[in-house]
């Protein structure tokens, strides 16, 4: 399966994904990219966007990443630090593994605004429950 038909794979199989407005534009072995274009509906009531939009982002980035290492994987736990406000344009989600154990990997994730300003920063662990099936769909 080429990268282009994973992303579309991954793109198109998760609705909570396609209903915030999330898309993968990158992966690779234990990397991934994730996007969102901020909307009146990606807002918290002060004009920035929602903490749990960046939450899902970066567990979203961070899971295509650890599922990158050829298991399958689910969100053991995270945390995430909130370092400034993003009002508009286009938030990107950055996700590495860091260590990739026998069960666990932990991974890290980075936000940016349009304007290269660091948003979001947190880290992921992820419990893997078996060899990678997801990827290998066709």
């Amino acid at each position: 399966m080429t990268d282009e038909e994973k992303l579309e794979l991954l793109n198109n199989r998760s609705e909570f994904n396609k209903h915030n407005g999330i898309v993968v534009t990158a992966l690779g072995e234990g990397t991934s990219t994730v996007e969102t274009e901020l909307s009146r509906q990606s807002m918290n009531p002060w004009g920035s966007a929602h903490g749990g939009l960046l939450f899902a982002l970066c567990d979203v980035a961070a899971g295509v990443a650890a599922n990158g290492l050829k298991a399958d994987g689910v969100t053991q736990s995270g945390s995430l630090y909130y370092l400034r406000p993003a009002s508009s344009g286009k938030l990107k989600a950055v996700a590495a593994v860091i260590k990739g154990g026998k069960k666990v990997a932990l991974v890290e994730t980075n936000v940016y605004d349009d304007q290269g300003n660091h948003v979001a920063r947190g880290e992921f662990e992820y419990f893997k429950v078996g060899p990678q099936k997801i990827l290998s769909e066709a």
